[in-house]
């Protein structure tokens, strides 16, 4: 329920999902590829590790209403279905360290999602904010590489949408 004692630099995979975890507090600085803490008890993602060489996964966290504290650079992003209103705090840079991974930044069904701010700028593969409270698209990234969908929002304006949504076909 903790991640007391927890080492402090992971070179493979780190998972503590479905573990009742409060908090991130004395949990790994650094991991070599994915960190997931999904289906956890977690409100914010304060003592989130440094860097992550991979996927952050913290999907229903259902009392996760902010994304404060998060590792600001990754390959992969996945906070549906959580509580957030907006994306402040969040992973700033999405980049893609391996090409055969897709990059991506998911925050899909958080009902009470009703701003973009925060996003990154450019997303080197897929955004989705599918089903969530978004009237408009402000603060959304300005490019996306691969798939942008706002599906199944309640939206009046097109106000912010990407400047560039394209398929890269390295």
């Amino acid at each position: 329920t903790n991640l007391k004692n927890c080492p402090r630099i992971i070179h493979g995979y780190f998972t503590a999902r479905k573990s009742n975890l409060r908090s991130l507090e004395g949990g790994p600085r650094e991991i070599k590829y994915d960190f997931d803490i999904s289906r956890n008890l977690l409100t914010n993602l304060e003592h989130s590790p440094d860097i992550v060489y991979g996927i952050y996964d913290c999907r229903r966290n259902f009392n996760l209403k902010s994304l404060k504290g998060c590792t600001p650079r990754l390959e992969g992003f996945d906070a549906s279905g959580c509580d957030l209103r907006d994306l402040v705090g969040g992973p700033t840079e999405i980049v893609r360290y391996n090409y055969n991974v897709m990059a991506y930044y998911v925050v899909e069904h958080n009902r009470n999602l009703t701003s973009l701010y925060g996003a990154p700028t450019k997303i080197p593969g897929n955004f989705s904010a599918f089903g969530c409270g978004l009237k408009d698209l402000k603060g959304a990234p300005t490019i996306v590489e691969r798939t942008f969908n706002v599906g199944e929002n309640p939206l009046e304006s097109l106000e912010g949408c990407p400047k560039t949504v394209y398929r890269d076909w390295e």
